[in-house]
Formats: structure tokens, sequence, C-alpha cells
């Protein structure tokens, strides 16, 4: 896939496990819309820097370089299962460690 096409995937997807983490742990540390409103990401070679400047000014880069998203099969991208919950394990995680920067995991 082209650089673009991976690194919007991965803002969607990013962002897509932190609306729910956040949704599904309740927490009101913070406001939730100003926080995902704050987070810039940055293409860098094959990985992502996700900046912030609130609650606290923070970095972190996440390599995208063997993240899968589609197979392409009959000219059609499949999302395929196994790949899907390879990818989510991977997007917990980077939400985890952007959380536990911005001390919201407890």
């Amino acid at each position: 896939m082209p650089k673009k096409i991976r690194f919007e995937s991965f803002k969607y997807h990013f962002l897509k496990i932190l609306s729910k983490t956040i949704n599904d742990q309740v927490v009101r540390k913070f406001d939730k819309e100003k926080l995902i409103n704050n987070i810039k990401f940055k293409p860098i070679d094959k990985s992502v820097k996700v900046s912030w400047e609130y609650p606290n000014l923070g970095d972190c880069i996440f390599d995208i370089k063997n993240v899968y998203f589609y197979q392409r099969e009959n000219n059609k991208f499949n999302e395929i299962k196994e790949i899907k919950n390879k990818n989510d394990k991977y997007f917990i995680s980077c939400v985890n460690i952007f959380l536990d920067k911005i001390n919201l995991n407890e």
C-alpha cells in the first residue's frame, strides 16, 4: 500500500480504538473532545509520529511497516479476520502507550 493510505489507516484505527477505550474506561480526567482534537499525526518513513499538547506535551513514534490492513483478493480488498485481530492488538498496544504517556491509564 502507498504510504499515504497506510498513514490514513493508522490514524483511523488509532482514533477508533482510542475513542472506544476512553468510553469503555469511563475516564473523566480530561476533556475527551479536547484530548482527541489535540492529537497530531505525522508520517515519518514507515512510521507515524503521534504528538499532543493536551493534557501534557508529548509524542510517540509507531512503526507501521509490518501493519497489514487488507489483503487483495479477486480485485477487491477483503478484510481477513486473522489480520484484523492481529492489528487490533497492535492498535490497542499503541493506544495504551499513548494513554500511559498522558497519565490516563491506571
